[in-house]
């Protein structure tokens, strides 16, 4: 064995047994702290800051999707002084990144320390954003431990002693838990030596041991590809695994521990992502007998050694097919060991700046005509005639902290509910600087006009929008007026009878010096009380005379009131007609309502008279001898038509007939009544013709009877009248004996 290994063998407690190589250093998690002895410090500034910047727009203390703000400066400052309290004039600007679409940043870089992180005031966009200021964080600038690649915590060695230029390199694959993929593949080539000299790869337990016979060197391959068969480089073997953390910019490979006992050891790491695509890494320079810890930075910017590109596009750090770590010898029986390799992950401390988003916000303050009326039945509300012009006007202000797109304002027309019956009020200005943005500073306004209704009536209108910070915003607000339809009615009686038009039966006849009552009721048959009432006659003048109130007596006609007046006169010959007016004010004050009704009667100086007409077979026969001529035995007809032929309605009428015995009453014929009392009142009216018949068989001569009828009036004055008719009754045979001897005789 050469006389390095031995130089090992003491520096890590080896100790040979049967030639073979035994013992175990116990291996030690992945550090890369400041060590006096080390001659290459391993990485020192992989602390970082990253998180998201964000305005809270629902305020449930995170930033959601949506919520995100592009573009904000953020700072990290060091704890200059060490205090614990942010001060820009002593402590020391670190670093500074800006958020991207996402909202996030990342200041990394940073060496171990304690930091604040600072999101100054500043206004992006639409966004103003105040200055926010983290408590003091610690920043670890040596990273945390990341993927393993190898501890070489089992053994699997290879070995060649096949002298140059004959032979070529010895190797084997081995499988191993420990490493990434499952697997090393294990390569050793001699370079020079004598013949018989080996040079020998070991991962021994704990230890990747590089060991070459006293006059030997070689080169020396150990490789991670993930299982085969062959001891080849499969340089797509892992499928794809991301050592990154998620950035391919942070991180990189440690190598602990690398030990060699003689200068001039170099070591070349490389990475693939295929066999086109990779980059490597070459150490040199490294002290002899001295423990060194190395960090291979994914940074190409970072402080050498890094990874460069060679093959391609270089590795893609997240998606590593294959890692291969060579070990080259330039001094013969350069022994040499490395405890363990590992990707080292920067220290990376989150801090977000979740913002107190502005708030939107929007209102609209609608009037009718000119007046809020918010609230149904308020004291405000307006009074408003049906049918009539109703203008409502709608201001809009932006009463939040962000300007507002898309401002929409909608009436439902009184009807909620009913998509199809809304209107959209006319805008009638305020968008000063013409932008179509409802700005902090302006109030906008709108219009529409309408036609009363009658009765309560409301209509929302609403306002929508949206922030520039994207938040829907909305209110809303009522309006109401109620549409009056005010209306009156006076209907007039005389001494009770309503008597609207001449010739009615209900008009009452009055005797001429009577006193005649009037009434006048009045009743609101709106929907609005009504004031000022007043009542005339056109031939009386003022009716003030009221004798009852329906509800109450406050002097004002509330709606179904009904208001009773009085008057009285003194009834006048012939036809009569006075007209009642009424006149009332609505609610408003100024819709002015009336009506109007007529009442008769029909005065009379109580001149009672009576007509009765006779007929006799339907002729008049008044005048004797011209009456018809009847055979004897036949039935006579007779008709009365009895008239009121006075001004007073009479009472009991009776007719009768002398039966041509006018001396004898004893054979008086009373006809039958047969029609005209029209009212069936059992008086005769003035307007009523009554009718009676009576019948008997012709006798022998002429005869002439008498009608008579009687009656009296309400004051028991007694009337009479009286109709002749006559007839002649015949013998049918003589009577053509007669005519013969007169025809032969002339």
């Amino acid at each position: 064995m050469s006389t390095g290994f031995f130089g090992l063998r003491k520096l890590f407690g080896y100790t040979s047994q049967s030639g073979a190589h035994k013992g175990r250093k116990v291996g030690r998690r992945l550090g890369v702290e400041s060590l006096e002895n080390r001659a290459l410090l391993a990485a020192d500034c992989l602390g970082a800051f990253t998180g998201t910047v964000g305005l809270d727009a629902d305020s449930n203390g995170v930033i959601d999707v949506g919520e995100e703000v592009a573009g904000a400066t953020i700072q990290v400052w060091e704890d200059t002084d060490g205090n614990g309290v942010f001060d820009p004039a002593i402590d020391t600007l670190a670093g500074t990144d800006t958020t991207d679409a996402s909202g996030d940043y990342l200041i990394d870089g940073l060496e171990s320390g304690d930091y604040f992180v600072v999101q100054p005031q500043q206004t992006v966009g639409a966004n103003a954003l105040d200055e926010s200021v983290s408590p003091l964080k610690t920043a670890n600038g040596s990273g945390v431990p990341g993927t393993l690649i190898d501890n070489f915590s089992d053994d699997s060695p290879v070995a060649t002693d096949v002298h140059p230029p004959d032979g070529a390199s010895t190797s084997v694959f081995h499988s191993t838990a420990n490493a990434i993929g499952g697997e090393r593949d294990l390569e050793a080539e001699i370079t020079s030596g004598m013949s018989g000299d080996e040079v020998e790869l070991r991962a021994a337990t704990g230890m990747l041991l590089i060991n070459p016979d006293f006059f030997s060197q070689g080169i020396y391959n150990v490789s991670w590809d993930g299982t085969d068969s062959l001891a080849a480089l499969d340089p797509v073997g892992l499928g794809g695994i991301d050592l990154t953390s998620g950035s391919s910019a942070l991180g990189g490979i440690g190598l602990t521990d690398v030990s060699f006992d003689q200068a001039g050891a170099q070591l070349t790491l490389r990475v693939y992502s295929d066999a086109t695509n990779f980059s490597e890494a070459v150490i040199s320079g490294i002290a002899p007998f001295t423990s060194n810890d190395f960090f291979v930075s994914f940074d190409p910017a970072a402080a050498a050694p890094v990874f460069t590109a060679v093959g391609g596009a270089g590795a893609d750090f997240t998606n590593v097919g294959a890692i291969e770590l060579e070990v080259l010898s330039t001094s013969q029986a350069m022994d040499g060991a490395i405890d363990m390799i590992s990707v080292i992950n920067p220290d990376v401390t989150d801090c977000d700046f979740v913002n107190t988003a502005p708030v939107p916000n929007i209102d609209i303050e609608k009037a009718t005509n000119g007046i809020d009326a918010d609230i149904t039945d308020a004291a405000d509300v307006p009074v408003v005639g049906s049918g009539s012009t109703v203008t409502w006007t709608y201001v809009v202000t932006n009463t939040g902290q962000t300007p507002i797109n898309n401002v929409a304002v909608t009436d439902d027309a009184g009807t909620p509910g009913v998509p199809g019956d809304d209107f959209t009020p006319t805008f009638s200005g305020g968008d000063t600087n013409g932008n179509n943005v409802l700005d902090l500073n302006e109030t906008w306004t709108y219009s529409a006009t309408g036609t009363a209704i009658d009765g309560t009536y409301t209509n929302k209108a609403t306002v929508n929008g949206v922030s520039t910070t994207g938040i829907d915003v909305m209110d809303m607000d009522n309006s109401n007026y109620v549409g009056i339809a005010p209306s009156i009615d006076i209907e007039k009686l005389t001494n009770g009878f309503q008597a609207d038009n001449a010739g009615d039966a209900d008009v009452p006849t009055i005797q001429a010096g009577e006193t005649v009552t009037w009434t006048y009721i009045v009743t609101n048959n709106g929907t609005d009380p009504l004031t000022n009432v007043t009542v005339t006659d056109n031939q009386i003048g003022a009716i003030s005379n009221i004798i009852s109130r329906s509800i109450n007596s406050d002097n004002t006609l509330d709606p179904n009131e009904v208001w009773t007046y009085t008057a009285t006169g003194t009834a006048i010959d012939g036809n009569y007609v006075n007209i009642a007016d009424v006149v009332g004010t609505g609610s408003d004050g100024t819709t002015v309502v009336d009506d109007a009704d007529a009442s008769r009667y029909v005065g009379f100086q109580n001149n009672p008279a009576i007509d009765i007409e006779k007929a006799t077979n339907g002729s008049d026969a008044d005048v004797t001898g011209t009456g018809p001529v009847v055979p004897v035995g036949q039935a006579v007809t007779f008709t009365f038509v009895v008239t009121n032929v006075g001004d007073v309605p009479l009472r009991n009428v009776a007719v009768i007939d002398d039966n041509g015995t006018p001396a004898d009453t004893s054979d008086d014929i009373v006809p039958t009544f047969t029609g005209g009392d029209t009212n069936s009142d059992g008086q005769l009216d003035l307007t009523e013709v009554w009718t009676y018949t009576a019948t008997r068989d012709a006798t022998l001569g002429l005869h002439v009877n008498d009608a008579k009828v009687t009656g009296e009036d309400d004051q028991g004055e007694m009337v009479m009248a009286s109709d002749p008719s006559n007839h002649t009754g015949f013998v049918p045979d003589v009577l053509s004996k007669r005519r013969f001897l007169a025809s032969a005789a002339s």
